[in-house]
């Protein structure tokens, strides 16, 4: 019953994550990956409560996101919208909520793993909490800097946020042994 909540999280991080797109029509909108992570927080509350934490965060996420379609058309469709002068601002929030989704899941796959006795699986979460926070850290700080072109030097504020896809990847991973260990601990 579990594992297949686990992988609906999976499904819906990997649908945040890839974006597809054939003559401007994203095959894999992130309106599914929020619909998938929400069934699977919802189906895993009974086993921690921080599940709840994080589908409420999902929620918010879609109402934002929608909010933010509204205010700067265009954005769903894959224009340039970097002509609008609070956009950075504005998909920093959206980079926050994604961020306290991962963060909560993994809290509450940590302690979930902890009550199963998984130790060796809590602990790999907990080191992954904290690459997430400090990836998290330097997107947040290196973002507002990020320019409309890029050059030189520059280009080295993409790294923080590719260190941050690196731990939503990795975050792919591990929902799968979270998975994996739900269907052992039955």
């Amino acid at each position: 019953m579990y594992r297949k909540a686990y992988l609906q999280i999976w499904w819906g991080l990997l649908f945040l994550l890839i974006s597809f797109r054939v003559q401007g029509i994203n095959l894999l909108p992130d309106f599914i990956g929020y619909v998938l992570l929400f069934l699977g927080f919802r189906a895993l509350v009974s086993l921690h409560l921080r599940f709840r934490t994080a589908m409420f965060m999902t929620v918010l996420s879609v109402i934002y996101r929608v909010a933010l379609t509204v205010i700067l058309p265009g954005s769903e469709e894959g224009k340039p919208i970097l002509s609008y002068p609070l956009t950075p601002f504005l998909e920093s929030i959206q980079t926050i909520f994604h961020f306290l989704i991962i963060y909560t899941m993994y809290q509450a796959i940590c302690s979930v793993a902890k009550m199963q006795g998984s130790l060796d699986f809590a602990q790999k979460l907990e080191g992954a909490q904290k690459i997430l926070l400090y990836a998290f850290l330097a997107v947040a700080f290196t973002s507002p800097l990020l320019p409309h072109s890029v050059d030189g030097i520059v280009a080295l504020l993409f790294i923080p946020q590719l260190i941050f896809i690196f731990c939503c990847l990795y975050s792919l991973i591990l929902v799968r042994l979270a998975a994996r260990q739900s269907a052992i601990s039955k």
